[in-house]
């Protein structure tokens, strides 16, 4: 494992605490503890969502990181590829929770555009990486 690998999987081993919370807020928040939020379906199936995304992107980005090691990629490509990962992983996840952001929302607004943006990059970290595994065996 590379030097660059450890430090990138030490940064997400940072960000899994703040998925769990966002696990524990909603099972609180499904168990009527948050009763004073009165969240729509919309807002609780997006929040959801957004949770889900976060914690298996972020599982992905962190088994990229050693992916990446053996792509043979030059130093830049293997960064951005390295930060695409967990960047999509920080992204789509905003994208959900800001795009069902608001009182009363039963759709989304414009910050879900932020979806789009985290799948375009999500898709081009994993045909990059699986073309330099492809080139590289």
């Amino acid at each position: 494992m590379s030097s660059d690998a450890k430090l990138m999987s030490a940064i997400i081993m940072f960000i899994f605490p703040t998925i769990e919370f966002g696990g524990h807020f909603l099972l609180r928040y499904m168990q009527g503890k948050y009763k004073h939020l009165q969240l729509t379906p919309f807002q609780q199936r997006m929040f959801k969502s957004g949770h889900s995304h976060a914690g298996v992107f972020t599982i992905i980005a962190l088994i990229c990181q050693l992916l990446i090691d053996h792509a043979g990629y030059a130093e830049s490509m293997s960064w951005f590829l390295r930060i695409g990962f967990i960047a999509s992983a920080v992204i789509i996840s905003a994208g959900f929770f800001f795009g069902a952001m608001g009182p009363g929302r039963t759709n989304t607004n414009k910050w879900a555009s932020l979806i789009i943006v985290a799948i375009f990059l999500v898709t081009t970290c994993m045909i990059s990486l699986g073309i330099g595994l492809l080139a590289n065996r």
